[in-house]
């Protein structure tokens, strides 16, 4: 009898390994788990993106330590600086001096006075020794967070995420 409860109690073990096999084969419904779709709704502080920051009050090349004052202690990168250019210049220099791609206010000074050079804007060049170059707005890279801390302290500046 002791040999034949052993096999029938074999039988029973063998029969239920093979149904938990079977069970953990056959595709379940997917489900996603709550940590994804919290992701997926939830805007995420610490992610990086690009972001247009348009000065109100202005800014310019004498005080462009503001923007650093700003962002005090912050991670953040200037990509682009964004002017507009008196409207008596002609249409290639204006196109010139729009937009630059920032890598530091020195080079960027020299290549503004550099293209004013080009056209003899000799007047212009006094202007901008004097007074400056008037900066519109600045392309940053930063994190939401960053920016949202930035708006709330500064309320002479306004943001907006680049498309695309």
């Amino acid at each position: 009898m002791t040999k034949n409860k052993a096999s029938i109690f074999s039988i029973i073990f063998i029969s239920f390994l093979i149904i938990n096999y079977i069970y953990f084969i056959i595709p379940k419904e997917q489900t996603n788990t709550v940590f994804y779709e919290l992701t997926e709704t939830v805007d995420n502080e610490n992610d990086y993106n690009y972001y247009y920051i348009e000065f109100k009050d202005g800014i310019n090349i004498k005080n462009f330590n503001k923007i650093n004052e700003m962002f005090n202690n912050l991670d953040f990168e200037i990509i682009e600086i964004y002017t507009t250019p008196n409207i008596k210049f002609n249409e290639n220099l204006q196109n010139k001096l729009k937009k630059y791609s920032y890598d530091n206010i020195i080079n960027y000074i020299d290549y503004y006075i550099k293209n004013l050079k080009k056209y003899n804007l000799d007047e212009e060049i006094n202007n901008v020794n004097i007074f400056g170059i008037k900066i519109d707005k600045i392309l940053i890279y930063t994190s939401k967070g960053n920016i949202e801390i930035i708006a709330d302290k500064n309320k002479d500046i306004t943001y907006k995420q680049k498309e695309g």
